[in-house]
């Protein structure tokens, strides 16, 4: 629990809801860190580094270690920060024109791929275009979810604790670790490991009746020093969530990038529903990982498109509610027990587990 006051904690809640899209700024050279300061969110610091608010996720990851919740940050933290050119093509701002004096007409909808206009207080008007990003994020896969039989994985390393020698003893040996920490851990099974291999850290997370227990990853470690009858020594490279001990360890699978190409919009795809949502969200918004009852036997592929939908509802005996899309998601794992996507674009603030899932675009 820390002593900080909760009056110089900066929320960032209320600007992830209905945000406005801002023009991208330009930064001479890619900055490599930011001290916070009074008033900065993370959705600000993505905006000003990255050119596009929605990344404020990859700020996040890289700094689990200092922020514990991503809603607060706090000034005097240093904060590093990714290089842009890693995350994929920027939002770039295009000519604007005046369409007369009001305010922002209806939720905005920001979208993967496709020109967004938003109507702003003062009468303005800003198109931007996402250039379309590669079809799958490496550490957006390796980041990912998924379902895997109860119990997780089977033949998992583990972690054990950090290669850290305090200079004054302690009562015990600290559970959390950070990035860039060397760390000793127990290789996966039937593994023999060498430098340079890697791992991805996990914890389990809750079973799901029908299909199976949430494996979520944590981070990735690199192999540092082999070890023979001892313990391996490890360095975590990335994190995506806390890496404490006895947490598991698993080899990293390789990703098999889809081929690129326009999505193929199909009708009457299959449907699924939202099963389990990673950091039970309030408000689930752009970059929430969801889980849906669907699977590779489905012919769900990376890369493919699921439209989060309310259903048609009858309201009354002669008033039926039609189908409204609620947002969009993009296929980024796929198992024999789920499939994961990330949410790519929302109309709605109203996606939750049990939200009807149609898949409506194929990879080519």
């Amino acid at each position: 629990m820390t002593y900080r006051s909760r009056w110089a904690r900066t929320i960032v809640v209320g600007s992830m809801l209905f945000p406005a899209l801002a023009a991208a700024q330009e930064i001479s050279g890619p900055a490599k860190s930011h001290t916070v300061k009074a008033g900065d969110t993370l959705w600000d610091i993505a905006r000003q580094y990255l050119s596009d608010p929605f990344l404020w996720p990859e700020v996040y990851r890289l700094n689990t270690a200092i922020v514990e919740d991503p809603h607060w940050i706090f000034p005097g933290e240093e904060l590093a920060l990714p290089d842009p050119a890693s995350l994929g093509a920027p939002i770039v701002p295009v000519a604007a024109e005046d369409v007369g004096a009001g305010a922002m007409e209806g939720p905005t909808v920001f979208t993967m791929g496709a020109p967004t206009r938003v109507r702003v207080a003062g009468g303005s008007s800003r198109t931007a275009v996402r250039q379309p990003p590669p079809p799958i994020r490496e550490w957006d896969y390796y980041a990912a979810p998924w379902v895997d039989r109860e119990g997780g994985p089977g033949g998992s390393g583990k972690v054990i604790q950090t290669v850290e020698i305090p200079g004054i003893t302690t009562k015990s040996e600290r559970e959390r670790f950070q990035f860039q920490e060397r760390i000793y851990v127990t290789a996966p099974a039937s593994v023999m490991p060498a430098p340079g291999d890697r791992y991805i850290t996990y914890m389990l997370g809750p079973v799901l009746s029908d299909l199976g227990q949430v494996v979520i990853p944590t981070g990735v470690v690199e192999v540092e020093r082999a070890g023979v009858g001892e313990l391996t020594t490890v360095r975590i490279i990335r994190q995506f969530d806390e890496i404490r001990t006895d947490q598991f360890l698993m080899v990293v699978d390789s990703l098999q990038m889809p081929v690129g190409g326009e999505l193929t919009p199909i009708e009457l795809g299959v449907t699924a529903r939202i099963r389990w949502m990673r950091n039970d969200p309030v408000l689930a918004s752009i970059q929430q990982y969801v889980v849906l009852s669907a699977s590779d036997r489905d012919g769900v592929r990376l890369g493919d498109r699921f439209t989060f939908l309310r259903g048609r509802t009858t309201i009354a005996s002669d008033r039926v509610l039609p189908e409204e899309e609620i947002a969009v998601g993009q296929v980024i794992r796929v198992t024999d027990r789920s499939v994961t996507a990330i949410v790519v674009s929302q109309r709605h603030p109203a996606i939750r587990e049990g939200t009807l899932a149609r898949l409506t675009g194929r990879m080519p």
